[in-house]
């Protein structure tokens, strides 16, 4: 039985299996005890954006991603579609391009169409040919050479500004994906500037 949870969405529960369940509700059960302290804050998501978009009216559960978001210490954004361009007749997959032209790390979904979140995964898929991971960790490559290009030689200000968990997050990413580790692109990049 399946004792971790490595997806990288959660579109809903149907898909789960009784393992990842019960990894989800043990590492909720953790953080009742951060719910408890005097200071509710663990350093999880420092660094991090999470959009909340709600679609439909939604006080308690739009508060409580808020809630976990900020706990985390994740940069939380609200955003309501009664004042946003959903008005004016942007679509829902209008709305969801624009916001992850913002770069966030994670975007919260309610919509009254149980689909709408499975909807914009294969509509992005269909579009650039990459998840949202894949797209998110190609753009965080290209920032991550041109800071290299630009001759910053901070590796772990690089991965934290980022999003990285860690410099050796961002360093095996690099490595798989580019050919090279981030020490032998900056050495070669600063080569090509002589």
């Amino acid at each position: 039985m399946q004792t971790t949870f490595n997806r990288r969405h959660l579109l809903g529960i149907r898909e789960l299996q009784p393992g990842e369940i019960n990894h989800l509700l043990d590492t909720a059960e953790t953080f009742r005890e951060v719910s408890k302290r005097q200071i509710k804050k663990v350093p999880a998501l420092r660094g991090r954006t999470v959009i909340n978009l709600f679609f439909e009216p939604s006080t308690r559960t739009r508060t409580s991603f808020e809630i976990a978001a900020k706990r985390l210490s994740a940069d939380a954004v609200n955003v309501s579609v009664s004042t946003s361009s959903v008005t004016k007749g942007e679509t829902l997959l209008d709305t969801a391009r624009n916001l992850e032209a913002m770069a966030p790390d994670c975007i919260v979904i309610r919509h009254s169409m149980a689909g709408a979140p499975f909807h914009l995964a294969r509509s992005f898929r269909q579009q650039t040919g990459l998840s949202l991971h894949q797209y998110r960790q190609h753009l965080r490559l290209a920032a991550a050479m041109e800071r290299l290009a630009d001759g910053d030689r901070d590796l772990a200000g690089i991965a934290h500004d980022l999003g990285c968990c860690s410099q050796s997050h961002l360093g095996a990413v690099f490595r798989r994906d580019v050919g090279v580790t981030m020490g032998e692109a900056r050495r070669m990049l600063a080569s090509a500037r002589i």
